[in-house]
């Protein structure tokens, strides 16, 4: 059980707003009272209550070369949060701040914000593992959850899991082969579930008073104002379990005296009912809703490959490279076929196109840069020399909203990540590289500031260096100084990058008068972190897609030299 309580706030008294200039009259007592009436603060608290109950029973035996394990779980969760936030403004009338944010109720103008969620979960699991022999293993599982963030009829779903592994190595058809020290393969079925949204997500919200903005001006009284109702989410009462079944399989393996290690995993997933905010006509007197996507499928594989390269007395180093790659494809949307095409109809508002991965990036392509002897184009488009160049893709006449097509994806092709340890005697070597990679059209992100010199006022014309395009230099890069935009560049680069992530030395005393000292352990060590990243993204962090003028700080380097000692 926890109870966690928060209290804060803040208050801008009255010198606060004294405007910058010249004179000592700005700060006479008789300037000062005179900005009363735009001092304010507010005072916030609020309250977490949570709790989690396990009930856990479980057996476990031998019979001979037979094992059994069994898992009963019940499990109860909850958690509830209130918020009041009191805020006041205007104390011209009470003719001072002395109580600063205790003073909010002498405040002419006077709010108090109430909020408050409550959320609960319920599961039971049962869970049973068999192994016979050491050699061929077993494991299912069943539970039933259930969350109050759903639909009346949607709160409840089962899941289930089934799994064989089979330790090959220990039959004796494989005792053969001498580099081969164990090998295990794997199958696995299974089910599980998202809650993907938070409290009252299934409801319809609806805001009253002014902040619901619906003034009536008709009242019984001169200068009264009434409020109306307005109806601000559309609710969905179908929403429920975001259900993902998967098969995975691989295996485990060691070689060459345990000197060489290879694990595989491979899966397939199908994920069902992902929920997401999907845009609507608005004559419906809503932009979104949330909704549920029809199913989605990811295939990947990792693969990681461990070896002991050097071991001797005073010498080891050990090396890991792990590989990940991950597809994914929208099978099916909404089910709609409006055009009547016999196809089911893609989410263009939303870039969700059925066959194609998520994350897509839908766009006109760009054929580089209009020349001055691009005569025919710009006579077609009105385009000016200097400009970007777009396809047409649909073979009609000009460039119209017909030839956008898809440019690329958000999502990464693939990551690897190398890890590297040495140890030469009382020295420690580590280092951690690690990657994330595009090409084939993955891994990309608009970054129009890396390539437009105009386009945000004089500030971003003394940005970073670019060749713009000129008749003298005509770049078929960097569209012209004067080029601010046309709602078509995307200027679309890629996020891949490798970084060396992590470093670190150290040495560890274990001389005599360490003991001596009443010294139980003595480490010295210098560390760093994100030392350097190699990438041709144009900005700040390329895994976070920041670019030029994000208001985002660049990825920080930290060094640091310390000692770890016990007594």
């Amino acid at each position: 059980m926890n109870l966690d309580k928060n209290s804060s706030g803040n208050f801008y008294y009255e010198d606060y707003y004294v405007k910058e200039g010249e004179g000592l009259v700005r700060y006479e007592s008789a300037t000062i009272t005179g900005f009363l009436a735009s001092a304010n603060g507010n005072l916030d608290n609020n309250t977490t209550y949570s709790y989690v109950f396990d009930n856990i029973l479980s057996y476990k035996n031998q019979f001979g070369k037979h094992s059994v394990e069994a898992t009963a779980v019940a499990t109860r969760d909850s958690r509830k949060y209130e918020d009041i936030n009191s805020t006041a403004n205007d104390f011209g009338a009470n003719g001072n701040t002395l109580l600063g944010m205790w003073g909010l109720h002498t405040g002419t103008i006077q709010h108090v914000l109430l909020n408050a969620d409550l959320r609960r979960n319920i599961g039971y699991l049962g869970r049973l593992n068999y192994s016979y022999n050491d050699k061929y293993y077993f494991t299912s599982s069943f539970r039933r959850d259930g969350a109050s963030v759903f639909g009346a009829y949607t709160k409840w779903a089962n899941f289930g899991a089934a799994g064989l592994a089979w330790k090959i190595s220990g039959e004796e058809f494989m005792k053969s082969i001498k580099p081969l020290n164990n090998l295990k393969l794997k199958l696995s079925w299974g089910q599980n579930g998202n809650q993907g949204i938070g409290p009252y997500a299934t409801l319809s919200k609806v805001a009253s008073g002014s902040s619901g903005g619906y003034r009536y001006e008709f009242a019984d009284a001169q200068g009264k104002i009434n409020y109306g109702l307005v109806q601000t989410t559309l609710g969905n009462y179908g929403l429920g379990w975001e259900k993902t079944e998967s098969w995975n399989t691989g295996f485990e393996s060691s070689w060459l005296e345990n000197r060489l290690f290879v694990d595989v995993d491979a899966y397939f997933s199908k994920t069902t009912d992902q929920i997401f905010t999907r845009q609507i006509p608005v004559m419906t007197g809503f932009k979104t809703i949330t909704t549920s996507l029809g199913q989605v499928n990811n295939t990947g594989v990792e693969l990681t490959v461990r070896s002991v390269n050097i071991q001797t007395k005073d010498l080891t180093w050990n090396t890991s490279v792990t590989y990940w790659k991950n597809n994914n494809k929208l099978v099916k949307l909404y089910g709609e076929d409006k055009d009547g095409d016999g196809k089911e109809d893609d989410d263009i508002a939303t870039s969700l196109f059925i066959g194609k991965s998520l994350g897509a990036i839908y766009g006109f392509k760009q054929d580089g840069i209009v020349q001055t002897d691009d005569t025919e184009y710009i006579a077609l488009t009105q385009a000016a020399p200097g400009a970007p160049k777009y396809v047409d893709t649909d073979n009609v006449s000009g460039i119209t909203a017909a030839d956008r097509t898809i440019l690329g994806y958000t999502k990464e092709n693939f990551r690897l990540n190398m890890i590297n340890n040495v140890s030469y005697k009382n020295f420690e070597f580590y280092i951690l590289i690690s990657g994330i990679f595009g090409g084939n059209g993955y891994y990309m992100q608009s970054n129009t500031p890396a390539y437009m010199t105009s386009g945000t006022g004089r500030f971003n014309d003394n940005m970073t260096y670019k060749p713009y395009w000129t008749a003298e230099n005509p770049s078929n890069v960097y569209p012209s100084a004067t080029f601010s935009g046309d709602s078509r560049f995307l200027g679309l680069q890629s996020r891949g990058f490798v970084r060396i992530q992590d470093i670190s030395l150290s040495y560890t005393f274990k001389e005599h008068w360490v003991k001596a000292a009443n010294i139980n352990s003595l480490k010295v060590f210098f560390a760093a972190k994100n030392v350097a990243t190699f990438t041709n993204w144009n900005g700040g962090d390329p895994e976070t897609g920041a670019t030029y003028l994000s208001d985002t700080f660049p990825v920080v380097s930290t060094f640091s030299l310390g000692a770890n000692i016990s007594f």
